[in-house]
């Protein structure tokens, strides 16, 4: 399955955590004015920002007022400034072609192994790893945001597997993942009497779609993970802070 480019915009693309770092290190050191750094979701770009900038960088992150940003800006002066860490971009007006014109506007779209590889890094489940791994090839949009996901549901007791398959695949096709996931079943012979049963087709449609799901595979090594996994949290922060985001009321009828 192609990862064809989902963004239009003219600038430095790289593929690979090592550029971003370098970009990343050369703004911090002062040497780049500007850096807009864009890419796809679950990515872990802001996770590489503050370990490059440590603790020297003032962060501006949610909304702000004019005042609000002035007075952050001017307790600051002197340091690096993060703001424009983005999963979409847009050149809407003369002003923001201007701006973006007068720094350096880094496109990140790594490959699933990439981030794969970066994942072990931090991930601790060995299962979901290796599940994950034995399956890039059907990630249209690499995230570590799938590990994670993964991770969240094999706690509560929820079947993972298919539900990780279900972000990356539908109909017929994801059928077939889920049968070849689902530890119930001993033999192809049995998957295939669960997929005509379960009104997927015929047993020349399993192996067809079989077939065209293994066509891409991508053979990840083999490592072994070495992260604990971490203590319970009562709440994602990220989460937190979208929701703080939203205007209205929740739980009103």
């Amino acid at each position: 399955m192609s990862n064809a480019s989902r963004f239009n915009q003219r600038g430095i693309r790289v593929s690979s955590y090592g550029d971003v770092e370098r970009f990343v290190i050369a703004f911090a050191r002062g040497d780049l004015n500007l850096l807009i750094l864009l890419g796809s979701h679950g990515l872990g770009k802001t996770r590489v920002v503050r370990q490059a900038t440590a603790s020297q960088a003032c962060w501006l992150q949610g909304n702000t007022s004019p005042f609000g940003l002035y007075c952050q800006l001017w307790r600051n002066q002197n340091r690096p400034v993060v703001a424009i860490i983005t999963n979409e971009w847009k050149t809407l007006n003369r002003n923001v072609a201007a701006l973006q014109d007068r720094g350096h506007l880094v496109i990140f779209e790594p490959t699933a192994l990439e981030v794969h590889l970066r994942t072990a890094e931090w991930f601790w489940d060995q299962e979901i790893f290796d599940f994950i791994g034995a399956r890039l090839h059907l990630l249209v949009e690499p995230s570590m945001r799938h590990y994670l996901a993964a991770w969240e549901l094999k706690q509560a007791g929820i079947d993972w597997r298919s539900l990780v398959l279900s972000r990356c695949l539908s109909g017929k096709a994801l059928l077939v993942a889920q049968l070849q996931a689902s530890p119930e079943y001993a033999s192809e012979a049995e998957r295939v009497r669960a997929f005509i049963a379960s009104g997927g087709g015929s047993r020349a449609t399993y192996f067809n779609l079989s077939k065209k799901l293994h066509a891409q595979a991508v053979t990840a090594p083999s490592i072994r993970l070495k992260s604990p996994p971490p203590p319970r949290r009562a709440a994602d922060e990220a989460l937190q802070a979208i929701l703080r985001k939203w205007r209205g009321h929740f739980g009103d009828n």
